[in-house]
């Protein structure tokens, strides 16, 4: 998505468009079988699994074979959507354009209160640096931390 490999402008559309479909995606509530409501989650929300159709800027999220754990709040799931998607979005991009492609998309998620949780999830590296996480971002840990610190400056942490 972010390698050089597309316009500019179109990746920074690309990588808006699923932050903000992705935003979409974690309003859906489910219904479970005993009268229960859940929200979605994606559980790999990595550039792999989502499709941008340059010419209409719609984004497209798929391959929901990997979940999060139901007793994961939502709260937690959907801020590890998010940093997936950050972490695997600027796992090739210039590195100098890391702190800008994180603030696009998450401007473009807007739910500050997930954000919020992006952050606190991202302040204990343990927390994804487990080896699902790190083959989900497939990146070097200097990479991983480069987006891991552009999430907190953008947060004013």
């Amino acid at each position: 998505l972010l390698t050089g490999a597309v316009p500019l402008a179109q990746a920074e559309r690309a990588l808006a468009n699923a932050a903000s479909t992705l935003a979409q995606l974690h309003r859906v509530q489910l219904h479970g079988r005993h009268g229960d409501h859940f929200a979605l989650s994606h559980g790999d929300a990595t550039t792999r699994n989502v499709i941008c159709d340059p010419a209409t800027g719609q984004a497209i999220w798929i391959d929901f074979d990997s979940v999060h754990s139901s007793k994961i709040p939502a709260l937690l799931r959907h801020a590890d959507d998010l940093r997936a998607l950050l972490f695997s979005a600027t796992s090739r991009a210039p590195e100098a354009d890391v702190p800008y492609f994180v603030a696009v998309a998450l401007e473009a998620y807007g739910d500050w209160r997930q954000i919020a949780a992006l952050g606190e999830l991202i302040a204990d590296p343990t927390l994804s640096n487990d080896l699902w996480h790190l083959a989900q971002a497939a990146s070097s840990a200097e990479r991983r931390l480069r987006c891991r610190l552009a999430i907190r400056s953008f947060l004013g942490m």
